[in-house]
């Protein structure tokens, strides 16, 4: 669950975003976003991610008012591959699936475009499907965006150094503005407006990272007491 969070608007991305947008151009309400994206994901659990995607689609729909509109990021032609069949990993700077990701992440901003809602729920999906709705409220927000991470993992590998070559252990690094070729965000979010909660012990190269960019983090410990939970509220 990711949020990203200003002072009169929240959101939550991958499961839940939303919030509200200003500019000259006139909105067009709430928008139910469906990425049912699996390749950030490797295609381990293709099956479930797309499964999830259906069901977290379906739920949001039943809760969400009658006027949102629903579009739905259109899959690629790649096949979902077997468990037991899985692609040999990417070269780096490559990652596995990126045009798949690329593709999907150019389809998903062209939606997102074309509605130019006032609210933004993305049912997912593997968690690099944050990227593209995050990119563009931030640049939509003119950077006055927050975001804050609750997630066990940091999402801070490159391509690189991932032992994976899988693009949802990058994806919050790009959004940072580290992004493999065609993955940048519309724009990128200062580390300074970020913020993790219940990360566990980061890899080594992601905890360098944290520790480069000066990334706050509040432990799980820390969110099991109000004392935590007040912190995230400020």
């Amino acid at each position: 669950m990711h949020w990203c969070r200003r002072p009169t608007a929240f959101f939550r991305l991958r499961a839940l975003s939303h919030g509200y947008r200003q500019g000259a151009r006139s909105s067009s309400g709430a928008l139910l976003l469906t990425h049912a994206q699996w390749q950030g994901e490797g295609g381990l659990n293709a099956k479930g991610l797309i499964h999830g995607a259906s069901l977290a689609s379906q739920v949001l729909a039943e809760l969400l008012p009658t006027n949102t509109q629903h579009w739905t990021v259109p899959p690629t032609a790649t096949p979902v591959p077997k468990p037991w069949r899985l692609p040999k990993r990417a070269c780096a700077p490559e990652v596995n699936f990126q045009k798949d990701l690329v593709d999907q992440t150019a389809a998903a901003l062209q939606i997102l475009d074309t509605v130019f809602p006032d609210m933004i729920f993305t049912a997912g999906g593997d968690s690099s499907v944050d990227l593209a709705p995050c990119g563009w409220l931030q640049e939509r927000y003119c950077g006055d965006v927050a975001v804050l991470y609750v997630d066990a993992h940091s999402d801070l590998n490159d391509s690189a150094g991932s032992p994976s070559g899988n693009f949802h252990g990058m994806s919050l690094r790009a959004l940072l503005g580290d992004a493999p070729e065609g993955l940048a965000p519309r724009s990128s979010v200062s580390p300074k407006a970020v913020v993790f909660a219940g990360l566990r012990e980061p890899e080594h190269l992601e905890a360098r990272e944290m520790e480069r960019l000066g990334l706050a983090s509040l432990p799980p410990d820390a969110l099991r007491d109000a004392t935590g939970l007040a912190a995230l509220r400020g």
